[in-house]
């Protein structure tokens, strides 16, 4: 103990008598790193921040360069000036540096700021808006506008017409909420209904707000339906509402009510090129002789079968007026399918053949008497009985296919169809014949899918996951038999480790899913993690491709040479003054 005072006496006697030499020489031995780059200018000057031998002076030393904060402080405005005990912190609590030229001195945290604290709280959209595009990089953040016009000038849609002071008409939910602030109503012209609804540029073009017509025709004689026949009064036939919106009553108006599909056609379709003084035709096929499907045939006068409310909608019976019924389909199949245009309709054929000539997929083979096999409630409604009437009875899938999937080209009575699954399945086959041509021994009539073969038969059983996988999924060719067996040769596109723990899957995970895995890693290898080494991920170490095993260097600077702040100077052993605790709890060893 004796020893120690008389060293300390004897030390502070050499700094007295060395002067500001002595302490520059000792502030540089004891520096613990480099300054960031804002300070590196600063790095020979070290009372700049420093009071030799004293703590408590370096605040002060801050504020006096950073006097624009110093005075926020003062003010208690500003992000610094807001703080609650900012007149007892001391700087270095939040802001340190000797870590580098690198180093971020004022490790702010975009995420979890809270702007309240500042001189510009963030209301509305500005909660939503990213740092940097208010925050100039490179500039101090306490210089940022808080004026509206300063940032969004670029977007002002009035090119500076209404000023700069957005805040009279604007807020910050949204631009587009203007009308929140701005009463277009205690104008002389207040808006209703529709006008609500409508942009402003509509009835401003190119920014204009002064000498605007207030009457309809100024704005609406681009879309005058009527080309001004009816002059400039809009209001005597419309409303504010909607141009649909009329005063104007047809059926009250004039002398022809509309009744049925009439009350919601379009005007044109029956004023053709908008001449509504021009006295319109009052009988249907005056209206209709071009759309009449009849061609005249059945006369002009169109109401003796048909009704306003549609062309479908008829009077006509055809089951009482006519000698042939309509009966299943035929009730559904439109009038022009049996009579055509070019046709009498009263030597309409009576008999299927008559009319299903053209459709007839047997070619006539099987006569003409259609009903023999089929029912007018469909074609596929058949007498016929595939598995009574043939040496082929129909089976699962079978059952369900069109006649003319195996019967192709309508041929039924001359040409015998194979037997087998191959004869029809062959250019189908994603085997490629491979398997051989007898289907049915893993496959079923149910389906494709619906297979005989067991998996866990072959050297490889699925198990887990692998059980719920479709075939195609792991055999990638129709031979099967090609398919690797390794985790790694399957999984390499999907390995998140890529490739860096090697192909031995597992070793580590099992088949019922990637996340389920074991593998301790201080009973398994030579290097026990504790420490923060614990919590660490696996490819955080693990950094490069493994083709074989996985070697690492045991020794910290193996993997921490890009770290070491000393830069060598003790050497490469970090274990003799470091833990795997923290680079920060030094504990010096000899």
């Amino acid at each position: 103990m004796r020893w120690t005072r008389l060293l300390l006496l004897g030390a502070g006697l050499m700094l007295w008598a060395a002067g500001a030499w002595a302490e520059n020489r000792i502030e540089r031995l004891v520096m613990p790193g480099a300054l960031v780059q804002s300070h590196a200018k600063y790095e020979d000057q070290c009372e700049k921040c420093h009071e030799f031998l004293s703590k408590k002076a370096q605040t002060g030393l801050c504020r006096t360069c950073h006097d624009k904060i110093d005075a926020d402080i003062k003010a208690h405005k500003g992000f610094h000036g807001r703080i609650d005990d900012v007149d007892t912190m001391e700087c270095r609590r939040c802001h340190t540096d000797h870590i580098g030229r690198k180093g971020d001195i004022v490790l702010l945290d975009e995420g979890t700021f809270v702007h309240s604290k500042t001189d510009f709280e963030l209301e509305g959209a500005h909660q939503h808006v990213k740092c940097a595009e208010c925050h100039e990089s490179g500039k101090p953040r306490r210089e940022a506008p808080h004026d509206c016009y300063s940032c969004h000038r670029k977007v002002d849609a009035h090119d500076g017409k209404l000023g700069k002071k957005c805040g009279d008409c604007h807020d910050a939910k949204a631009w587009l909420e203007a009308r929140d602030k701005f009463d277009h109503d205690k104008t002389k012209f207040p808006l209703k209904t529709k006008h609500r609804d409508a942009a402003c540029a509509s009835c401003h073009p190119a920014q204009r707000y002064k000498d605007i017509p207030r009457d309809c025709h100024a704005c609406h004689k681009l879309n005058d339906a009527h080309g001004g026949r009816y002059d400039e009064k809009c209001e005597k036939c419309h409303k504010e509402e909607g141009w649909k919106k009329l005063v104007f009553d047809h059926t009250k108006d004039t002398k022809y009510p509309l009744e049925g599909k009439h009350e919601d056609v379009a005007c044109d379709s029956c004023h053709p090129g908008r001449m509504y003084h021009d006295k319109a035709k009052t009988d249907c096929h005056g209206c209709h002789e071009k759309d009449d499907d009849h061609r005249g045939r059945n006369g002009a006068n169109c109401k003796s079968c048909h009704r306003p409310e549609g062309w479908d909608k008829v009077k006509f019976n055809h089951d009482t007026d006519t000698k042939w019924p309509l009966r299943g389909r035929h009730e559904q199949v439109d009038c022009n399918a049996c009579h055509k245009p070019e046709s009498d309709p009263k030597k309409t054929p009576h008999e299927c053949f008559g009319c299903h000539e053209h459709d007839d997929r047997h070619e006539g083979r099987f006569g003409k008497k259609c009903e023999t096999c089929h029912r007018v409630e469909s074609w596929q409604v058949l007498h016929f009985d595939h598995n009574k009437d043939t040496k082929y009875p129909l089976f699962g899938r079978h059952a369900l296919a069109k006649c003319e999937s195996c019967h192709t080209g309508g041929v039924y009575d001359k040409k015998k169809l194979g037997k087998l699954c191959n004869d029809c399945h062959e250019t189908d086959d994603p085997h490629k014949g491979k398997q051989g041509k007898e289907c049915d021994h893993c496959h079923q009539l149910t389906g494709w899918t619906d297979v005989r073969f067991d998996h866990d038969l072959t050297r490889f059983p699925l198990i887990g996951l692998h059980a719920a996988q479709p075939c195609e999924s792991c055999h990638a060719t129709p031979a099967y038999k090609d398919t690797p067996q390794k985790c790694g040769e399957c999984h390499k596109n999907d390995d998140v480790h890529g490739g860096r723990l090697g192909k031995a899957c597992g070793d580590c995970h099992n088949p019922n899913d990637w996340k389920l895995w074991d593998f301790d890693h201080n009973k398994r290898t030579k290097y026990k993690l504790d420490g923060r080494h614990a919590g660490l991920s696996c490819t955080a170490c693990h950094t490069t491709l493994v083709e074989d095993r996985i070697r690492l260097a045991k020794d910290c600077y193996g993997c921490h040479e890009a770290d070491d702040v000393h830069h060598e100077v003790f050497g490469k052993a970090c274990d003799q003054c470091h833990t795997t605790q923290s680079f920060k709890k030094a504990d010096v060893r000899r």
